[in-house]
């Protein structure tokens, strides 16, 4: 008599964070909770969001003030720098790079540096930071991280950059933080180096122009980086816009991966 082959094991779904439970078991009460807050805040003469809008303002003036000194005292170097440190050593999530490059524009149309040699110091940095990032997803991610763990990235990503990969990797720079994964993933999904690095630094190329290009037309516009009070508006408009944006998008990509 046949023994009958026991059922195959069914998948149990993964487990939830005990935040992400906590955040969907008193999602009701955040929102009260905030309004009372703010109202007893009010009633105390304490204006909280005048005081962020306050912050808010002083970090533009400084962030400005910072960028012309960066400039102004290391140029070319900090051209050449903050693109291959950005995705290298991922000092893109303090100082993001598009915002440097278009500093960057604005100071060569303001004469802080030149164009025509900024220009290919910028595509240098970011070609080799790149780089680096791709060998380090390729060879280095492994042992730091182990294997276990690495085969769930690889699953993550595997189908994006497989079945997209020619657009992908182009465009992943202009993709905000993406960019600082991008590469790495790239390794780590071992795609072909002959494969990869034409894409990748042909997107950079275009990255590197088009946000450089933006700074020095704001530049022609008018737009400088001395921390005056209308320059301190506009960017501080730039900067919101791009946030709203970068939320945006965000929701809109979580809504269409649920669907």
């Amino acid at each position: 008599m046949a023994v009958s082959e026991p059922p195959p094991p069914v998948e149990q779904p993964q487990e939830q964070s005990k935040f992400r439970a906590l955040l969907e078991r008193y999602a009701g009460w955040i929102w009260p909770v905030i309004i009372v807050t703010l109202v007893v805040l009010w009633l105390n003469g304490i204006r909280p969001v005048q005081t962020v809008f306050d912050w808010y303002e002083d970090l533009t003036a400084l962030t400005l003030r910072f960028a012309e000194w960066l400039l102004e005292e290391y140029g070319y170097l900090a051209v050449f720098l903050v693109p291959l440190l950005e995705n290298s050593f991922f000092l893109g999530l303090i100082v993001p790079g598009s915002v440097m490059l278009v500093f960057a524009g604005i100071g060569a149309q303001q004469g802080l540096i030149e164009w025509y040699l900024a220009l290919p110091l910028a595509i240098a940095g970011a070609i080799i930071g790149d780089t680096l990032s791709y060998f380090a997803g390729r060879y280095g991610w492994v042992r730091v991280f182990g294997t276990e763990r690495v085969e769930r990235w690889k699953e993550r990503w595997q189908e994006t950059f497989l079945t997209h990969a020619r657009w992908v990797i182009v465009t992943y720079h202009f993709l905000g933080y993406t960019r600082l994964i991008g590469p790495t993933a790239a390794g780590l999904l071992h795609l072909p180096y002959r494969r990869w690095a034409p894409l990748d630094y042909a997107g950079v190329t275009l990255w590197i122009i088009a946000f450089g290009g933006l700074g020095y037309v704001l530049g022609l516009l008018g737009l400088s980086l001395e921390d005056s009070e209308e320059n301190v508006r506009i960017f501080e408009a730039i900067i919101l816009f791009f946030v709203i944006a970068w939320f945006a998008r965000s929701l809109f990509t979580s809504r269409e991966e649920e669907a």
